[in-house]
């Protein structure tokens, strides 16, 4: 049955109540509507008393209770034994909810006694609020595009006056927009809050993409508005170049198929195409089992859970610390100019490992790289236990003195100093022989592949 017809068939009686149970979830949203959204005592009686009795008497949308479980209350199992009819209440639908919380944010503007306020006639003066506030809008260059049941509505802003109050109000230049919107070649949407003021401005091109997502003083949305932002662009069909940097710098990363927060992915994500994190103000962590074909982080703090899988470059910058989890998968991995390098054993690249400059670097035991290892120029003693690396091993620059035997390469590349007493492999006539072509080696002049 339509949330309507269940108010068109309401009948106000609160001489008799029926028997209802109300389900777990239906107490903890009352709860929540008393203790969150109501905003004075009056409010919050008239949620326990008017619109609980309008629920216990006239909901429809009810179950008989035919025999009660050991967890439910006595008073229902003296009912049954009575022979009384009882019924479960479980409002479970969130059109409802939202409704019956906008009913509550609207009790919350009104002064005098609403005790004697029906829930029809609230339905009634709510509906008449809302119609009357579209037309306020709208004659101050505002129409509302969506709202919320929190308080939170997002508003088509066309007017002069109203272009002017959202630039000065956000800091930013879009009350300079008024020619442009006038003459239809954008389209300006601002979320407000309860009290209408704006927290986030997009600006959206006439083919319905998005140009602009600014926050305040052109800064990035924060986090407390990236819910609604997703929820508005999905709503709104609003078309967004993947992996789009105007929303990445707020977290917000559209995939081509949907929008995520970044800072909330659920495992076992995966994440077609490539991915470029620069210079966020807020720390990334990626979920156990993410499997993405490409990631550049730069100037980003950034952790990942075990099982990472990187088909194609995985190339970390600019960061403090970088510490790659168990059983983690690339192709290639590129390590530039970060503090503390940990990889944790697992790892296995397809490609090449280049970790340069880097503060200080822990590699794990049979770690294994297909092509080249580079470690130029980092700060290493010494290598694991059962490294295999198919191609080149350089180990310019470093303070590694000698290589275990369970080391396995294919061509070594080092500082002329460099000594060894175990050459691994029974490789010493080779290492003499790369040693004599080295002696004008300069570490410095090295050119990376």
């Amino acid at each position: 049955m339509a949330f309507r017809d269940v108010l068109k068939a309401s009948v106000y009686v609160v001489m008799y109540a029926r028997n209802v149970l109300f389900s777990r979830a239906t107490e903890t949203f009352l709860k929540n509507l008393a203790d969150r959204v109501a905003e004075n005592p009056q409010v919050k009686k008239y949620i326990k008393s008017n619109l609980r009795t309008w629920l216990i008497n006239d909901y429809p949308d009810v179950k008989r209770i035919r025999k009660a479980g050991s967890q439910d209350p006595e008073w229902l199992h003296d009912a049954l034994e009575r022979g009384d009819d009882v019924y479960s209440l479980d409002l479970d639908d969130d059109e409802i909810e939202e409704l019956i919380t906008e009913w509550i944010y609207y009790l919350n503007t009104l002064s005098g006694d609403i005790s004697r306020i029906s829930i029809p006639q609230l339905k009634v003066k709510y509906e008449n609020y809302v119609e009357n506030k579209f037309k306020e809008d709208y004659r101050n260059g505002e129409e509302v595009a969506h709202s919320y049941s929190d308080g939170f509505t997002w508003k088509l802003v066309f007017g002069e006056s109203a272009l002017k109050r959202e630039g000065e109000l956000m800091n930013h230049c879009v009350g300079d927009y008024c020619s442009a919107v006038s003459k239809g070649g954008v389209k300006i949407y601002s979320l407000r809050d309860a009290r209408n003021k704006p927290h986030v401005t997009l600006e959206v091109r006439p083919n319905g993409t998005l140009q602009q997502a600014k926050g305040n003083s052109n800064k990035a949305i924060k986090v407390d508005y990236v819910p609604y932002v997703i929820d508005f662009l999905r709503r709104m069909h609003i078309k967004v170049r993947d992996a789009d940097p105007e929303l990445l710098r707020s977290g917000i990363l559209f995939t081509g198929k949907d929008y995520i927060d970044i800072r909330s992915m659920p495992p076992n994500y995966s994440i077609g195409g490539s991915l470029t994190l620069e210079d966020l103000n807020f720390p990334i962590h990626f979920p156990r089992g993410l499997t993405i074909t490409s990631l550049r982080v730069n100037a980003t703090p950034v952790t990942f859970d075990q099982g990472l899988t990187v088909d194609g470059l995985l190339w970390l910058s600019d960061i403090d610390r970088v510490e790659l989890p168990a059983n983690t998968t690339v192709y290639n991995l590129r390590i530039t100019d970060v503090r503390s390098v940990s990889i944790q054993p697992g790892f296995h690249a397809e490609g090449i490992v280049r970790i340069v400059n880097a503060g200080s670097v822990e590699l794990p035991p049979n770690m294994w790289v297909e092509e080249d290892l580079i470690l130029r120029s980092s700060r290493i003693s010494q290598l694991p236990e059962g490294l295999h690396v198919g191609g080149v091993l350089n180990i310019a620059g470093t303070q590694i003195q000698e290589i275990p035997s369970s080391v396995s390469y294919g061509k070594l590349i080092a500082d002329k100093s460099f000594h060894n007493k175990t050459f691994g492999v029974n490789r010493k006539a080779e290492m003499n022989k790369i040693m004599e072509e080295l002696d004008d080696f300069d570490a410095f002049d090295w050119k990376p592949l």
